[in-house]
This record gives C-alpha cells, structure tokens and sequence, in this order.
C-alpha cells in the first residue's frame, strides 16, 4: 500500500473513490473534481490491487490539482476493502464516495458544506450526516432518487427507505469520525463484496440524517459495474457471507422498519444462511430472534432453492 501525503491539515471533505482498473474512467472523476466552486476537501483514491495504468494517472493528476490528492494501493479485495482503508485515512470531517464511473456537479462540495453547516452546531451531534439526490449522466435533469417528500427531511437512514419510500441511488456524506466508530467492513476469505449500507445501517441505530433534494452527484451505469453485474448474478449470491452478516444485522433493528419488510430481512438471513453453507440450526441460535426466523424459514429455503435452480449450485 502506498501513500502520497499532500497536506497534513484537515479539509472539510473527503471525497474518496474506490477504483480496479478504471484508469480511462478516472479522468472524468478528476475534471468534475477540478470544477468544484469550492477548494475544502481532499480526494483520495484507493486503488484495489489495478493492473492498469492508474497510478501513472493519479501521480500526473496530483502535479496540476487545485486540490490535495492521495493514492493508496492494496491487493484485490473488493470495494469495502478499499474503503476500509479510505475510510481510516480520511482527514475530513465529512466522508463521500465517488465512484470511478460517477461525477460531481461543479457545486457538489460546496452545497453539501452548507447543507451539512445548516443544522445548528448544537444539535450536529444527533446526525451521522447530510444527503441529496443523483441524477442520469445521460440526462442530468432526470433524477434517479425519488425525490424526498420534505426538502430537509429528518429521519434514518433505514427508515428514508422503509418509512418513505425513497429507494435508488442516493449520495451521502457522512461524519467521518462517526464511520471510523463503526469500521471496519468484515472480510471473507474467497468473497469481494459487503453491502456499503452495513456500516450506515450500524450508525442508523443511534443517528439521523438529513435528506435534501437537490442533485449533488451524476451516476452512469456501466456494463462492468456493480449495479449491471448484480443484475446477473446477484453479488450476495456470489458473496454469501457479507450478505448474511448484512441482513442478520439489518434484521437487529426491528423498530426501523415496517413488519413487512422486517419478515423479508429474515427470509433473506436465511437464504443467504444457506448459500453460505451455514446449518439451519446455527441459523436460528444465530438470528436476532428466533421466533421470527423460524417462521419465515420456509420463505428463505424457497428463496435458496429458487436462487440454486437459477443461477446453478452457488
């Protein structure tokens, strides 16, 4: 792993991108970042083990940046990896993701400083963080969020979801120090994926969020995505574990979510409980509670079973 270091001082942002042989993209992330109105943040890419040209690229970006850029290397291991390390390294009090094939419009940083220096200082406390909308880079008037149902909406991050029906991408900056509390990502041997909302779920418990709609970032889908990819096999599928440890967490906190989708979290648990080769006891002395995943045990096999004649025995 390597470390660039371009300033010691804490910046307000950390843009953070995660990126595996996305060199030809990254100049794109760059130039959106160039254009920001404001100068407060820092962009830190971590490069998860590419084979391509991108740090020559991000060396030549650092010599013409208005703006402090730091690289970091480590062997593949999937995007939580990176950003557990992003997440460790980051000197911004607040901490957002830009992935390699995403941009920023020009007053995306600025916007999300004031939007988050709009809660009073008193109460900043209460709050794991601000977010905003994502529109198509095809159309960046369309927007890819439902918009939330109250400019300034004040709830959780689960609950934006289960209680109002915001679903799609979203952008989030989050408090940075509030993220390192709940660090890192578990890792799995032979596995390259965690769902990212294991960690803001965990903050959601204690915190909340506040949700504005306006565009503070642009998203284009790819065929080699993560979103196109998931739309094949799905990666809990492929990743069984990270999704199991995901949904036996989600499922912990029942007083965020709706009981309908409370017994959807549990038959997942137990999908994944099995794609990972887990018993169906060590599944029920496992759960959050028993009672509940002994009902919805039936559902899950069903799902197992339906995944297995789908996408073979995965």
């Amino acid at each position: 792993m390597g470390d660039q270091r371009t300033a010691e001082a804490k910046v307000a942002v950390t843009v953070c991108t995660p990126t595996f042989n996305r060199a030809a993209l990254l100049g794109r992330v760059f130039e959106s970042l160039q254009a920001q109105t404001a100068r407060n943040f820092e962009w830190l890419v971590v490069d998860d083990g590419s084979t391509d040209d991108t740090r020559d690229r991000v060396e030549s970006w650092r010599s013409e940046a208005n703006f402090p850029v730091r690289y970091f290397w480590k062997e593949n291991g999937g995007k939580h990896t990176a950003l557990n390390i992003g997440i460790a390294e980051a000197r911004g009090e607040l901490f957002v993701i830009l992935d390699s094939d995403d941009v920023f419009p020009p007053q995306a940083v600025e916007r999300a400083w004031a939007l988050w220096n709009s809660i009073p200082l008193e109460q900043r406390d209460a709050y794991m963080g601000i977010g905003g909308l994502c529109a198509y880079q095809q159309d960046p008037t369309r927007c890819v969020t439902r918009p939330y149902p109250l400019d300034g909406l004040d709830t959780t991050y689960v609950e934006v979801s289960t209680r109002y029906g915001v679903w799609g991408d979203r952008v989030e900056f989050f408090v940075t120090e509030l993220l390192r509390r709940v660090t890192p990502y578990p890792v799995f041997s032979g596995e390259k994926f965690v769902p990212e909302a294991l960690l803001w779920n965990r903050l959601a418990r204690r915190y909340r969020m506040r949700f504005f709609n306006e565009v503070l970032k642009v998203v284009e889908y790819r065929e080699d995505g993560l979103t196109v990819l998931n739309a094949r096999v799905p990666l809990p599928v492929r990743n069984p574990r990270g999704a199991r440890t995901y949904f036996a967490e989600f499922a912990g906190i029942p007083h965020l979510m709706p009981p309908l989708r409370l017994l959807r979290t549990y038959a997942s648990y137990v999908r994944f409980s099995l794609h990972a080769k887990v018993g169906l006891g060590a599944t029920l002395r496992d759960a959050p509670s028993r009672a509940v995943c002994l009902v919805m045990l039936p559902i899950g096999v069903g799902a197992w079973l339906k995944d297995r004649l789908r996408y073979g025995g995965r």
